[in-house]
């Protein structure tokens, strides 16, 4: 292992029998750090060597004696955690370890999981032909968006790592890493030492930086009635202490001596969360926000790999890499969404042309106060699955507990429409880039969606059903789409067809430059050329302050900005 000049070593079935073998063994080592994982009577035993005092570990548990054995450190700033698995032949004890790798693998840390695992991903089968734990291999590599590195680097290769005196062959020792890692390298190397080849592979170090994220409800929980319980207790709690709140300011008698206990309680907890604070700033940065759930890590881990983006083109042509693709990404999106030039008579001209106004009894209905039972129906007609906002709260937690946030939901709203402002976490939300297709370096192929907090949802979903009844008297009859009792089957006019005839023509000349395909930037170019030459030559904007311009007469002044 010396003459390989590796930098990290897996080593199964080492045969160690207590913890004297361990120091043994670390002593010969020599050459940096090492974990161990004891066998006992057994022949098992497994152990992780590093290579240089560059390593640091922070870690080393062993989950199942002498069968698994992780070790998270850091390396050049990164953080690892690598899991070493030892699988036994018997099913009985191959069980075990296949149900404590999930727990090895929830960590935010760059993954590498590798050993021998006794079974055969190609085939389905490990050595006593049972396919069970193959598959069950395959879930967790799928969960978790392991990538094998060897069947990455070798689509083709049967890539056996086990053989017997009697001419049987198997591929039973793998090396996975996490699905965000990119360049990954993987060459089978012979082994006198053993019935078991080698596996040897490299990681680059330059792979994606993750920030901290936001934190998500894990909606699972609102399948768990202990979990329901002590939300509902708290929230009595905090509504019980509300009202002693108003007591209190209303000048109302009160249990004064409640009322210093529990300002003794606060003051002493505040005073044990200040004194964690200290101790956890000399620390380094958490790891996670929280404690890591199966749910989280196949929900974000899942995701990662498609949302790489490994550099950016910049106007020139030049590529931007790491900490330089924050300027080009400001650049894209300050021209993108920056404000452009109006013409004030043309916007003038614009409102005169609008005919359409509301009743008087219309604009009544859409300035009456909201009631309980719309916003009933607009959280309950939201669509489940949904990424929620900052605050991390999907709709299924609101509709999970109506009964306790209904009647606060209301007044908020009521409370925001009358002040005529929504509450600055309304006004916030989290911008994503949903990749569409194409070269992942140019921004243009990448689709910002911004995820907004579900009580602004729920409030726009109110808005949205008042206007859809009064939808119909004031758009033309030409607009088909999004107004109730239209569809786009009825007759057309004449400008109607036009529109029709460009909304075909359109795609068609997208998809012959799809079977055609041009350079990416060439391609963009073209869309606009043609997208222009239908729609006039130029670019049409209207202003954000024209939308909510008040007509003469028949419009509605109540709102929110």
């Amino acid at each position: 292992m010396r003459a390989m000049r590796g930098d990290v070593y897996l080593l199964q079935e080492v045969h160690l029998r207590d913890e004297e073998d361990a120091a043994a063994f670390t002593r010969e080592w020599g050459w940096g750090p090492s974990g161990w994982s004891v066998g006992g009577v057994h022949a098992d035993g497994v152990g992780i060597l590093f290579r240089g005092a560059s390593f640091v570990v922070e870690e080393v548990v062993s989950t199942v004696v002498g069968r698994v054995l992780y070790v998270d450190f850091l390396f050049q700033r990164s953080q690892f955690r690598v899991v070493n698995v030892y699988s036994p032949a018997q099913r009985g004890r191959r069980l075990k370890v296949f149900q404590d790798l999930p727990g090895c693998l929830l960590t935010t840390r760059s993954l590498i999981l590798g050993g021998d695992f006794n079974v055969n991903l190609d085939t389905g089968a490990g050595e006593d032909g049972i396919d069970h734990f193959a598959r069950a291999l395959a879930d967790l590599v799928r969960d978790f968006s392991l990538v094998d590195a060897f069947r990455a680097t070798h689509p083709t290769d049967p890539g056996f790592t086990w053989r017997n005196s009697r001419g049987a062959a198997s591929r039973l020792d793998y090396i996975f890493m996490g699905g965000g890692q990119s360049g990954v390298k993987c060459v089978l190397l012979p082994s006198w030492a053993s019935d078991h080849d080698m596996l040897r592979a490299s990681l680059p170090m330059d792979g994606p930086e993750w920030g901290r994220g936001f934190w998500r409800l894990n909606t699972s929980l609102l399948g768990s009635d202990a979990f329901v319980t002590s939300f509902t207790g708290v929230a009595r709690r905090v509504a019980s202490l509300a009202y002693l709140h108003g007591r209190l300011n209303r000048g109302e008698p009160v249990d004064w001596a409640a009322h210093e206990g529990a300002k003794e309680r606060l003051r002493n907890r505040l005073e044990v969360r200040a004194k964690a604070l200290v101790f956890q700033a000399q620390l380094r940065e958490l790891e996670e926000g929280e404690r890591p759930t199966a749910y989280f890590f196949q929900a974000a881990r899942g995701r990662r790999g498609a949302s790489v983006i490994a550099g950016l083109r910049r106007v020139l042509g030049t590529l931007a890499e790491g900490p330089e693709m924050l300027a080009v990404a400001e650049s894209y999106y300050a021209e993108l969404f920056s404000r452009r030039a109006c013409d004030p008579a043309v916007e003038a001209r614009l409102l005169d042309c609008v005919s359409a106004r509301l009743w008087s009894e219309e604009a009544q209905d859409m300035e009456a106060d909201v009631t309980l039972e719309e916003v009933r129906r607009a959280l309950f007609s939201l669509r489940g699955g949904h990424a929620p906002g900052h605050d991390g709260l999907p709709g299924e937690f609101y509709i999970a507990f109506w009964h306790l946030l209904g009647p606060d939901l209301l007044e908020v709203y009521r409370a925001l429409l009358e002040r005529g402002a929504l509450s600055a976490s309304m006004k916030k939300g989290v911008l994503v880039l949903l990749h569409k297709g194409g070269v992942r370096t140019e921004l243009g192929n990448w689709r910002p969606l911004t995820l907004l907090n579900t009580d602004y949802k729920v409030l726009a979903k109110v808005a949205t059903a008042r206007l859809r009844r009064v939808m119909g008297g004031l758009v033309n009859q030409d607009q088909t789409c999004g107004v109730p009792g239209r569809s786009c089957s009825l007759a057309l006019s004449l400008t109607g067809k036009v529109v029709v005839v460009r909304l075909v023509l359109l795609p068609l000349l997208l998809h012959l430059a799809y079977v055609f395909p041009v350079p990416a930037r060439a391609k963009i170019a073209l869309t606009r050329a043609v997208f222009r030459f239908l729609w006039g030559g130029r670019y049409e904007y209207v202003s954000r302050e024209l939308m909510y311009a008040p007509l003469a007469g028949g419009g509605v002044s109540r709102g929110c900005h």
